[in-house]
């Protein structure tokens, strides 16, 4: 065989240094790194968002989740998810804690998840509206909800996800810009 090869019943061993398995460990490790940071966004995943609700709009950055499958229960509706604070303008936490209180879901309603931490249920809202601008123009989305997650969404580069369902948007309809709250 090779010089520094072993094969043994079937499991091939390579004899080397532990330095040279530490160094090009490491090394594999700082090029992912340096890719995973570094990595563009797909082009047509990315998208600015307006979102409103009670007269109020965040202009949010917005990401297509191919993993996020979120319907409402009872229309069958997507949902995109966001963070409450990034929310917080459009749904204050107070509003939450009245409508949980009291039990009256009329404006606000509870969404089952699984995520890879266990199984639980969000908030959700239904907006006024939702403009989605990419690369081609605007799209106004009309039958989604907004589900409000208590953890970040995103590493600061979007704050709103939507959902896989949204797959190859057709953006092409004109809307009128809208005027943002908050950027």
């Amino acid at each position: 065989g090779t010089a520094g090869v072993l094969c043994y019943n079937g499991v091939t061993y390579f004899d080397v240094s532990l330095g040279t398995l530490l160094l090009s460990m490491t090394a594999a490790y700082l090029v992912l790194t340096v890719y995973a940071r570094f990595r563009a966004l797909p082009s047509g995943e990315q998208y600015t968002a307006f979102l409103s609700r009670g007269g109020r709009t965040l202009r949010l950055a917005a990401i297509r989740d191919s993993g996020n499958r979120l319907t409402e229960p009872f229309s069958g509706e997507p949902a995109a998810v966001a963070d409450l604070r990034t929310v917080q303008e459009l749904l204050t936490a107070e509003e939450i804690a009245d409508q949980v209180g009291s039990g009256g879901m009329q404006q606000l309603r509870l969404i089952p998840c699984r995520t890879a931490c266990g199984a639980g249920a969000m908030i959700a809202f239904h907006p006024d509206r939702l403009v989605l601008e990419g690369e081609e123009g605007c799209l106004t989305v009309e039958e989604i909800w907004i589900a409000v997650s208590v953890d970040p969404v995103g590493s600061g580069d979007f704050s709103l996800l939507l959902p896989a369902a949204f797959s190859g948007l057709p953006i092409k309809e004109g809307t009128g810009g809208l005027q943002a709250s908050q950027s």
